[in-house]
C-alpha cells in the first residue's frame, strides 16, 4: 500500500495509470500550430529582408494587439482579483498600446 497526499492509502499499481479518454489526459496535438508559427517566422524574416519598414510596422501592430489583449484579460477578471495591481498593469499595457499607435 502507498500513502497518498490526503493521508489515506491506495494500491501502488493504480498510481499514475490512466485510461485513454479519462479526465486527466491531454488530447494529442497536431502539428498545425507549430507549422503555422514556423511559416509566420519565415514570412517575417523574408519581409524583413525585402522591406524593413513593413516588417517594423507589422511588429508594432503585433505588439499593440498583444498589449490590448493583456488589458482586456485584466479588465474582464477585475472582479475575481483581490487587489488592483493587475488592473494597474492592464492599464499600463493599454496606455503603452495607445502610445505605440501614435
Amino acid at each position: 500500500m502507498r500513502r497518498t497526499s490526503r493521508g489515506g492509502t491506495s494500491p501502488a499499481s493504480s498510481h499514475g495509470s490512466r485510461t485513454p479518454g479519462s479526465a486527466g489526459t491531454v488530447p494529442p496535438q497536431t502539428g498545425f500550430p507549430t507549422c503555422w508559427g514556423y511559416l509566420s517566422l519565415a514570412g517575417l524574416y523574408a519581409i524583413s529582408q525585402y522591406n524593413f519598414l513593413l516588417f517594423h510596422c507589422l511588429a508594432e501592430a503585433f505588439s499593440i494587439v498583444i498589449a490590448i489583449a493583456v488589458f482586456a484579460i485584466f479588465w474582464n477578471t477585475r472582479r475575481l482579483l483581490d487587489n488592483g495591481v493587475y488592473l494597474v498593469i492592464g492599464f499600463g499595457c493599454l496606455f503603452a498600446a495607445l502610445l505605440d499607435l501614435i
